[in-house]
């Protein structure tokens, strides 16, 4: 039973990094060439809707996914009975998830501030990272 969860681990994981390879791509393009006006939350987010910028809205629904699957990864790898190690850094994965996240947010409403793409960029890179780490680890 474990090894069918642990190559279902694997499959996920496996295919968090595509998925986290094409929202940092979508992430750059919305970062180099879609301007987005200061907003206020929640009417910013109707107007997002309005205003048609569908590459901020592929990258935002892109960032949810990875926010489930980053659940889904810690999820089995509890229930794999996995080395601590791939616990944990499921669990780092899902934290930056989580920062990336939040720091998209204030991006997008206090006006594409460069720290807080800094800061995706740097989650990206760790969450990747974690995520090669669980692929090394599994047996």
């Amino acid at each position: 039973m474990y090894n069918h969860i642990k190559q279902n681990l694997r499959t996920l994981v496996e295919f968090m990094v595509i998925i986290l390879t094409f929202q940092f791509l979508v992430g750059i393009y919305v970062n180099l060439y879609v301007n987005i006006p200061p907003m206020v939350f929640p009417s910013g987010m109707m107007m997002m809707f309005s205003m048609g910028m569908p590459a901020l809205m592929v990258h935002m629904l892109i960032g949810i996914a990875l926010g489930v699957l980053s659940i889904g990864v810690l999820f089995l790898a509890i229930l794999s009975d996995s080395k601590n190690v791939v616990i944990y850094l499921s669990a780092i994965a899902l934290v930056f998830v989580v920062l990336a996240g939040l720091n998209g947010l204030e991006f997008v409403f206090n006006g594409q501030n460069n720290i807080n793409s800094f800061f995706m960029a740097t989650s990206f890179i760790i969450v990747l990272l974690s995520e090669f780490g669980i692929l090394l680890t599994l047996d």
